[in-house]
């Protein structure tokens, strides 16, 4: 798979819509923040792994507009989208709580649908 970089907010919309039911993680950086550096080669082999993910990255010193709307005040933000609502955010460099944050969420809608509570 692939992170999609985003330019603008029309072309988030856009891809969260394309998105269906998958979940969406939106890495929000700067290119001058230290852990954003760190964590992307990591958020980059998420795409690798978790096929049924969808990946984007938003630098926030090109993209306006998008900050209020996501509540993103410290970087890296990770916001976690499924079904056009957001379910989790995640503030840090930390790889691990980001991977985390994506099994619980990628499988939301199979744990639902199966009739298996979520553990």
């Amino acid at each position: 798979m692939t992170v999609y970089e985003i330019h603008s907010k029309d072309e988030l919309s856009t891809k969260l819509k394309e998105a269906g039911n998958k979940l969406v993680v939106v890495d929000f950086f700067a290119p001058w923040c230290g852990p954003c550096k760190t964590i992307a080669p990591k958020f980059n082999n998420f795409s690798t792994t978790y096929t049924d993910v969808i990946f984007c990255k938003v630098n926030l010193e090109e993209v306006e507009g998008l900050n209020p709307e996501y509540d993103v005040t410290a970087f890296p933000t990770f916001i976690f989208i499924k079904d056009g609502k957001q379910v989790a955010s995640f503030v840090g460099g930390n790889a691990d709580a980001v991977e985390k944050l994506i099994q619980q969420h990628r499988g939301m809608q199979q744990q639902q649908c199966s009739g298996h509570a979520p553990q």
